[in-house]
């Protein structure tokens, strides 16, 4: 958000001859074209890493063993796993946590500009400068955190308090 703020305020001096179309045409192609590629790059298992050596792909798998994951081996697609993840409560949870963030942190994206407008009567590229310090504040924010819970090695408590 930092970097579309001022993206937004050197915009609006410019005199734009591109259509609107293609200002999110450029940067949802760019998008496409990684995910793409992202197919033949991202491997599924590290049986299927050509990068690995026999050595690394079995300490690999001994690592996601040891970590409980199922990735370390093979698996089939199963409707009735498939259908147990709906029937979990852990779902749902998750997804009204998510939500919850989701949403004020898009009602704080989309009404910033707004509130500081309405508070007093800027330019709207000077609002839109205005917009980009609680951004700038929260990326160093998480940095902080993000480095005190490595240190301490306990990230839960960090998160919590973040």
């Amino acid at each position: 958000m930092v970097v579309l703020g001022g993206l937004g305020s050197s915009l609006s001096r410019v005199e734009i001859s591109v259509t609107l179309e293609l200002t999110y045409l450029r940067p949802g192609g760019f998008t496409m074209l990684v995910g793409i590629i992202s197919y033949w790059v991202i491997v599924d298992f590290p049986d299927d890493a050509t990068f690995l050596t026999p050595e690394e792909k079995e300490i690999v798998k001994r690592r996601l063993e040891a970590d409980g994951q199922h990735g370390a081996r093979r698996e089939q697609f199963q409707w009735s796993e498939f259908r147990a993840s709906f029937a979990d409560w852990k779902t749902y949870t998750g997804a009204v946590m998510y939500m919850g963030v989701d949403g004020a942190l898009y009602a704080f994206s989309l009404f910033l500009p707004t509130i500081i407008k309405q508070i007093n009567t800027y330019t709207p590229t000077v609002v839109q400068l205005m917009s980009v310090p609680p951004y700038a504040f929260a990326c160093l924010l998480v940095i902080c955190l993000r480095v005190c819970g490595f240190d301490i090695s306990d990230r839960d408590c960090w998160l919590f308090c973040g």
